[in-house]
């Protein structure tokens, strides 16, 4: 028997290989909730806004055992993927390729210039 939550990791970690990611051992034995009142209450507050600052990503994420070092790991993320404007306000890929597991997103932030730009919602960007 696997568990839902095992199932979502195990693809977790098989798409971060696909994309030319490491190898994450899946560690199996989580358990699903029975029933929706085992979930969370809201959505709201888990994850940082896309247009506040250092102490609003500290906010978020030191209350769930987070120090910096870890913020910026997770941060690290943003490699594969892209914001959805219907979701976040915010539109576009984070790098130019966004099917790829590497340090581009890092490598970005260092070299890349800021141009302020505006998205369809309002959002700076």
């Amino acid at each position: 028997f696997i568990s839902n939550a095992d199932l979502w990791a195990l693809a977790a970690n098989v798409a971060i290989k696909v994309m030319g990611g490491p190898d994450i051992p899946t560690r199996f034995g989580r358990t699903d909730a029975k029933s929706s009142a085992e979930s969370v209450e809201s959505q709201v507050g888990r994850l940082p806004d896309g247009d506040k600052g250092v102490d609003h990503l500290r906010e978020i994420f030191v209350p769930k055992g987070f120090d910096d070092k870890a913020i910026v790991a997770l941060s690290g993320a943003h490699t594969v993927g892209q914001c959805h404007v219907d979701f976040s306000g915010f539109d576009g890929p984070w790098t130019a390729n966004k099917f790829t597991f590497d340090n581009t997103y890092f490598k970005n932030m260092l070299t890349k210039q800021y141009t302020a730009e505006t998205t369809a919602k309002g959002c700076p960007q």
